[in-house]
């Protein structure tokens, strides 16, 4: 029987309160008679039909009937919804009814739906399919599949003529464009150039492999890891100057609370806080998986660094709770976010509001030398 529990009821309802002044004479000169502020008022008090909002109605894990249905109608007229859409949708979290979409006795309740609403002045209206089951799968060849804009480098020496082959993505990639421009003379230095003592809290397996600069060897963390959390340190022979640090997370869900501090006049101390979160690793919340996790710093210069991971989260509550392939302290500054901003990593949840991708300027810091000129950028495709 189909219960409140299990019919979601989305309404979205917009308002724009109109405020007028309550004398004759502010009536008189805004031209609006009090026979339309009257039709006005009952209009609020009373919506006719033709403005009543309207619900997508889910008819959840196959579980209807005529009941459900009733209750649900008049719950709906009662609050003034004047249209429900239905839509059926299984749910691993509620058990399976014995009502199958299409079947007789499916096509009997839908009529009696439709025939409900009627009685009871709620329209019925359907939608065969919700979006994400149909926009992928077998049945779509690759040409016509959704795509997604990502890109390869190559580093080269110009103002010479070359003959080389470009890096390639895979078979199912189409070539958008091609374009070149003028890096800095001024090397960037990572972490991994510098060769730091590297010191962890926790003894790990491969713990070379965080700073090696190599983004696909990783370090994979342990249960006390999860438990305990992890603090990893680097000592540096000479001072080195960071702007900018990005993590690329090992190919397991995880989310952890990231804190970077640097030793400062005797101490350390915190320069930067984050949330590293790849707890979802549905294709439904972006291409990029596992994509880096990419943070501006204040420019801070030390001989030591020390990174601290605690309240480690493993959704699917895996014995190997995450890990990290590469971390990248950087004496460059770098785009913030750069994968969330390119929607090839989105909200965890999904979470589509529409303040999870509003974006605070970031800070800005390095010398005019280490960022890309716009001016210089050159459109190579035709070439």
């Amino acid at each position: 029987m189909m219960s409140y529990s299990r019919n979601r009821v989305l309404l979205l309802l917009g308002i724009i309160l109109v405020f007028f002044a309550c004398n004759k004479s502010s009536q008189l000169k805004s031209g609006i008679d009090s026979n339309a502020l009257g039709e006005l008022r009952t209009g609020f008090v009373t919506p006719p039909d033709s403005i009543k909002p309207y619900v997508y109605w889910y008819w959840i894990s196959d579980n209807i009937s005529k009941e459900g249905i009733t209750k649900d109608l008049e719950a709906m007229a009662k609050v003034g919804i004047g249209e429900a859409f239905i839509g059926n949708i299984g749910l691993e979290t509620v058990p399976y009814g014995n009502v199958k979409v299409l079947s007789d006795e499916w096509w009997k309740l839908t009529r009696f739906a439709i025939t409900e609403g009627q009685r009871l002045g709620v329209n019925i209206g359907i939608f065969n399919s919700p979006g994400w089951s149909q926009s992928g799968g077998p049945w779509v060849p690759a040409n016509q599949a959704m795509r997604y804009l990502t890109s390869t480098e190559l580093k080269i020496d110009g103002g010479k003529l070359i003959n080389l082959k470009l890096p390639q993505l895979n078979n199912e990639a189409q070539d958008a464009a091609l374009i070149a421009f003028p890096i800095s003379d001024q090397p960037e230095l990572k972490i991994s150039d510098l060769n730091p003592k590297v010191s962890l809290s926790i003894d790990l397996p491969n713990a070379k492999n965080l700073v090696d600069g190599d983004i696909n060897s990783p370090t994979v963390f342990s249960i006390e890891v999860r438990e305990e959390g992890i603090k990893i340190s680097f000592d540096f022979n000479a001072d080195f100057t960071a702007r900018s640090i990005v993590i690329y997370p090992d190919t397991i869900p995880m989310s952890a609370n990231v804190e970077l501090q640097a030793y400062l006049d005797g101490s350390f101390k915190t320069i930067k806080e984050f949330l590293m979160d790849r707890s979802n690793d549905m294709i439904s919340v972006g291409p990029d998986v596992y994509g880096p996790i990419s943070f501006a710093l204040p420019e801070t210069t030390s001989k030591q660094y020390k990174l601290i991971i605690s309240n480690i989260k493993n959704p699917q509550n895996q014995i190997s709770v995450g890990g990290i392939r590469e971390i990248v302290l950087s004496n460059y500054p770098k785009v913030e976010n750069f994968v969330e901003k390119q929607m090839a990593k989105m909200h965890q949840t999904p979470d589509l509001s529409w303040g999870k991708y509003l974006w605070k300027p970031q800070l800005v810091n390095g010398t005019k030398d280490m960022f890309i000129d716009a001016s210089k950028v050159v459109n190579l495709s035709k070439f």
